[in-house]
């Protein structure tokens, strides 16, 4: 998987990153924002992120470590203190929204889970004649 995907969000509400200055865009493995920095403590540097290249690996939230280990936390301040469930109308990533066409999209996505994940076929049914 690439470090560096990139997603623009183009809702009124998000339109604009304080951070950066520029419009508002997911980066990284987890699609993370600058904005992140303050409303999550997330130490992503903006001020140097802002001139280099949007692709340029060298920027800090691209870095994977560093994308994973905010995604944690962010994790961890959305759902785990508060005790909320992981598929919620207030989660960070929208494809955990119930209700938004990317929920549906992750959904439909999920019922065919692959067999790397761990998840086990329902089991065959038994013959009731035995």
């Amino acid at each position: 998987m690439k470090p560096t995907p990139q997603v623009r969000h183009a809702e009124p509400a998000a339109v604009k990153d304080e951070v950066t200055g520029v419009q508002v865009r997911a980066e990284g493995l987890l699609q993370l924002a600058y904005e992140d920095e303050r409303r999550y403590g997330c130490d992503f540097n903006g001020e140097t992120g802002r001139t280099l290249k949007v692709d340029n690996p060298a920027r800090t939230i691209l870095e994977p470590r560093n994308n994973l280990e905010r995604g944690v936390k962010i994790l961890d301040q959305q759902m785990i203190e508060p005790h909320k469930p992981l598929l919620s109308r207030t989660s960070y990533w929208s494809t955990l929204r119930p209700g938004t066409l990317s929920y549906w999209v992750f959904a439909k996505q999920m019922a065919n889970v692959p067999v790397a994940c761990g998840m086990l076929a329902k089991p065959a049914r038994r013959n009731a004649a035995r």
